[in-house]
């Protein structure tokens, strides 16, 4: 058996600096910045993002790198608590909450880069 902790993914920003600030404003906390300029490791309750800057990286590369999935208790709680940060951002960053017919419901993020966020919780 694996014993498996967290899964980790790594998402990648067009620059480091703009990544980190994003998801320190969907609760994100940077532990780690060093040894490479070009990375950061940030933690959020149980779960975790490694982000690696590229600046050849566009929406299109970046969506195709990775598709981010985080399973949260209450996605309409967590929306109420992102929208001050969300009504920040350009209007298209942010879609939902949307009930989807596989029985979650979710918001879903585009970060710096294209890749996307989906934050979702089971329909009540």
């Amino acid at each position: 058996m694996l014993n498996v902790h967290q899964i980790t993914p790594f998402v990648t920003v067009p620059d480091l600096g703009e990544g980190i600030a994003f998801f320190e404003g969907l609760g994100f906390e940077c532990t780690f910045r060093g040894c490479d300029p070009d990375y950061a490791f940030l933690r959020c309750d149980g779960g975790a993002i490694r982000l690696l800057a590229d600046s050849s990286a566009t929406a299109t590369a970046a969506m195709a790198q990775a598709i981010v999935y985080v399973d949260v208790a209450d996605v309409d709680q967590l929306h109420v608590a992102l929208r001050p940060f969300l009504n920040s951002c350009a209007d298209d960053v942010a879609n939902g909450p949307r009930d989807q017919p596989y029985g979650q419901r979710e918001l879903i993020v585009r970060a710096p880069g294209g890749t996307l966020i989906f934050f979702g919780s089971p329909i009540k």
